[in-house]
């Protein structure tokens, strides 16, 4: 009878271990989804300011076109001057790595914190990405969607994010840090969110994590006197 008793005991316990892990499998997926179609939303405002910028300069050909045929030289040079001006603002505070998605997020979150009045750091010097570009894409959509959420909470010195990405030998290093306000709050190993009353958040750290063992990465976080840090390394 004992040990029915305790076979029972050892039954339940995989059943509830198995249960947790299919929860926090469920919480992942719904979380990726939300984060795809967030950043599906994002990429599609991208590609209607692309069409727009086409359109409008199809408008600035056509003006230049009517001051060289009106003879008027100098008229048409200083909008020629002033269209260069402009692409030169714009491409001097973009970041160029080679991979769309990963250029994507990065001026988008640096526009973000510029639109927020949250200071930038960054540090990016690589060639090529140590995995699969989606799941990069996963991991650094993540962090920075954390990072920016808690440094606009902050005031002062505390109001900023900073993050590096770097090739070393063949290795490659994810470096992102924050302020924050509050003392971040854990449920075991996972952070939980201030975003309470909504079950989507809570979850990016997780998908980061997923990601990194699949790599057989290393992923260290730390926290204190209002500084929060990520720091990941994929060993090539």
């Amino acid at each position: 009878m004992l040990f029915l008793f305790f076979v029972g005991i050892c039954v339940g316990f995989v059943i509830l271990l198995e249960y947790q892990e299919i929860v926090r499998t469920n919480h992942l997926l719904h979380s990726n989804e939300m984060k795809m179609k967030f950043n599906y939303n994002m990429l599609s405002d991208e590609i209607a300011k692309d069409y727009k910028a086409v359109h409008d300069r199809r408008h600035d050909m056509e003006y230049i076109y009517e001051c060289m045929k009106e003879q008027d030289y100098e008229k048409g040079l200083r909008y020629i001057e002033k269209i260069n001006a402009l692409d030169e603002k714009i491409y001097k505070n973009s970041t160029w790595t080679g991979y769309g998605t990963v250029d994507y997020l990065i001026n988008k979150a640096v526009r973000r914190c510029r639109e927020n009045e949250v200071r930038v750091l960054s540090d990016i010097e690589f060639t090529v990405i140590p995995i699969a570009e989606y799941d990069f894409f996963t991991v650094l959509a993540n962090l920075l969607d954390n990072a920016i959420e808690a440094a606009l909470k902050c005031e002062g010195e505390k109001r900023y994010i900073a993050f590096n990405l770097k090739s070393f030998y063949n290795n490659f290093s994810i470096y992102i840090s924050n302020g924050y306000q509050d003392e971040p709050r854990r449920d075991g190993d996972r952070f939980i969110s201030d975003n309470a009353g909504d079950k989507r958040h809570g979850w990016g750290v997780e998908c980061v994590r997923d990601v990194v063992r699949k790599y057989d990465g290393i992923m260290d976080i730390e926290y204190h006197d209002g500084k929060f840090i990520v720091d990941i390394i994929f060993i090539g």
